[in-house]
């Protein structure tokens, strides 16, 4: 059977959360998938899970001696894909069962578009707070900006993220905003499939510092870059964050984000997290 996507996980101390996200992709509809995933010097059971792992050929496990950081360890996960397509999924986020036969299946029907992304709903297993944002308008995009498309919901032609000048680079932070600008400049265009294909594990992993934080670092990019907009526009949202954090719970700020999931989606929510705690690994 001649393997059509490959998954990358890169991940840093997932547990438990690891294991919800790797059952997401053994219960995929379509079964042409391989999954890649590299360990990036955890100290938890990562490794104890992951030599679970090591015997199913589905899966290939990669392991850094030491923390290197989000683009050094995607971008060692990327060179080792062989298959056609590739798609993200961060540890402790997890995939609709369709998400990898649907897009594929874009991919393979329209040889003019670069990636396909799809609907993403964010959510914190002690939050209350389900927020879908990502949605597009049914119609194939070129991609101008950061932020313009949900990178995690994302899968990419092999042949376009390969290329020498297209990487993620070495950053911890916005390595995907690093690797998307670059892949753009080969095949800028895009489609949002829309349906919420993608469960990104958010609400109760951030706090106010780590918003801050954030904003830092994206400065220190734009600057390291040479983008005045990138710059400009982080230090804005830095300024009103500090005016805000003292007053502003985070789950209020989180409520921003997107809007609130439908009756429809809250369900299949439900139904996927109820069913993806049977784990068989």
């Amino acid at each position: 059977m001649a393997v059509l996507v490959d998954v990358m996980i890169p991940v840093f101390n997932g547990m438990p959360e690891l294991r919800r996200s790797v059952q997401s992709v053994m219960n995929q509809s379509m079964k042409e998938w391989h999954c890649v995933v590299c360990d990036d010097g955890s100290t938890d059971g990562t490794a104890d899970f992951l030599n679970e792992l090591k015997n199913d050929e589905r899966f290939t496990i990669l392991r850094n001696i030491r923390n290197m950081g989000r683009g050094v360890t995607r971008q060692r996960i990327l060179e080792v894909c062989t298959a056609p397509y590739v798609c993200m999924l961060d540890a402790g986020d997890v995939m609709h069962p369709e998400r990898l036969e649907r897009q594929v299946e874009f991919l393979e029907q329209n040889n003019e578009v670069g990636f396909v992304a799809s609907g993403m709903l964010s959510f914190g297993t002690m939050s209350k707070l389900l927020r879908v944002r990502g949605f597009h308008n049914g119609q194939i995009e070129t991609y101008k900006r950061h932020g313009q498309v949900c990178f995690a919901t994302s899968m990419f032609r092999r042949d376009v993220a390969r290329r020498e000048d297209v990487s993620f680079g070495e950053l911890r932070m916005c390595e995907d905003s690093f690797f998307l600008e670059r892949y753009a400049r080969h095949n800028p265009k895009f489609f949002v499939i829309p349906m919420v294909l993608y469960y990104y594990n958010e609400f109760d992993n951030t706090s106010r510092l780590d918003v801050l934080k954030n904003y830092v670092y994206l400065v220190g990019v734009g600057l390291r870059i040479g983008s005045i907009g990138m710059v400009a526009r982080n230090m804005a949202k830095m300024a009103v964050s500090m005016m805000e954090l003292p007053f502003v719970p985070m789950e209020r700020r989180f409520a921003r984000r997107g809007r609130e999931a439908t009756i429809d989606e809250r369900a299949e929510y439900e139904r996927l997290f109820s069913e993806s705690y049977k784990f068989t690994i």
